[in-house]
């Protein structure tokens, strides 16, 4: 590791590491775990005319965005070896 500091590597941990886990969790816990209703009110802010259905948005948190943040912390893993 001739050439780096241990800024580059607080660098790299943090911002190819920390922060796809970090929206990996919170996908997880907004897709599973937060009620679909309170989603909601935060989404519209509580004007039930602006959004019709939040189910796109729900799934796509739950499934595909967990999905894929994994895919691209297995990518990092790959670059690094």
């Amino acid at each position: 590791m001739a050439g780096v500091d241990l800024f580059d590597v607080f660098d790299f941990v943090t911002g190819q590491i920390f922060l796809p886990v970090g929206g990996l969790l919170t996908c997880l816990f907004i897709g599973w775990y937060v009620p679909k209703k309170l989603v909601k009110d935060e989404f519209t802010n509580w004007e039930p005319h602006v959004v019709s259905s939040l189910e796109p948005i729900t799934s796509l948190s739950a499934l595909f965005v967990p999905g894929y943040t994994c895919y691209l912390l297995t990518s990092v893993g790959s670059v690094l070896s």
